[in-house]
């Protein structure tokens, strides 16, 4: 908890609820690569304008960061993480 009471955003938590889960990557999936204009609510973590792998580790990072069951999360889930994992790899490669 910051100071006054305001909760420090987690990176990874797209909808300030104060936990990194599926409904956060839904919605970094659904902002995936773009390029300029995009927030937090969007899957920005880093303040660059952008919804890249940057984003994607930082949400990966910090999954089920604030949730009572962090230490096991759903395979759905993973699979998920994994396929935006894939995704940054291949439009990585397309890139060059």
């Amino acid at each position: 908890m910051a100071r006054w009471g305001v909760a420090a955003q987690i990176p990874g938590d797209t909808n300030n609820d104060g936990v990194v889960n599926d409904e956060d990557a839904a919605t970094l999936a659904d902002n995936w690569l773009t390029l300029t204009g995009a927030t937090w609510e969007m899957g920005d973590f880093n303040g660059d304008g952008r919804v890249d792998d940057i984003d994607a580790t930082l949400l990966a990072t910090n999954w089920q960061a604030g949730s009572a069951s962090a230490s096991v999360p759903e395979p759905a889930a993973l699979a998920l993480l994994a396929g935006i994992m894939i995704a940054a790899v291949l439009c990585r490669r397309n890139r060059r």
